[in-house]
């Protein structure tokens, strides 16, 4: 029992420590492209939801972290969860993004 109740605890601390991994890749990702794209933490919430450079920046937390749509929505302020997942579903299928995720050197999409 007491081995047991050690596992657990030790388990529950383990996922604790790689959440906060993960959140501060998440952080970390997002200054960088908040650098490259030069601008500041108080512009994602005047930008717009469909912001080439926010939506991108979407993409590349959703494939590099584990964090959710729902996080990554209200992080960036890209509105609602269900209308968020929709527009990165649609520019992943439509490939409008580079693959190194720069917004302004996306072609434009064939008519």
């Amino acid at each position: 029992m007491t081995a047991r109740l050690k596992r657990s605890c030790w388990q529950a601390a383990l996922l604790f420590v790689r959440t906060e991994t993960v959140q501060a890749k998440g952080e970390r990702i997002i200054a960088e492209e908040l650098q490259r794209f030069h601008c500041e933490e108080s512009e994602l919430v005047e930008r717009k939801k469909r912001d080439p450079e926010k939506l991108a920046l979407a993409i590349r937390l959703r494939k590099e972290t584990g964090l959710t749509i729902k996080v990554i929505t209200a992080r960036l302020h890209l509105g609602t969860t269900r209308n968020a997942a929709g527009r990165l579903r649609e520019l992943r299928t439509e490939h409008v993004l580079t693959p190194t995720l720069d917004a302004r050197a996306a072609p434009a999409p064939s008519a």
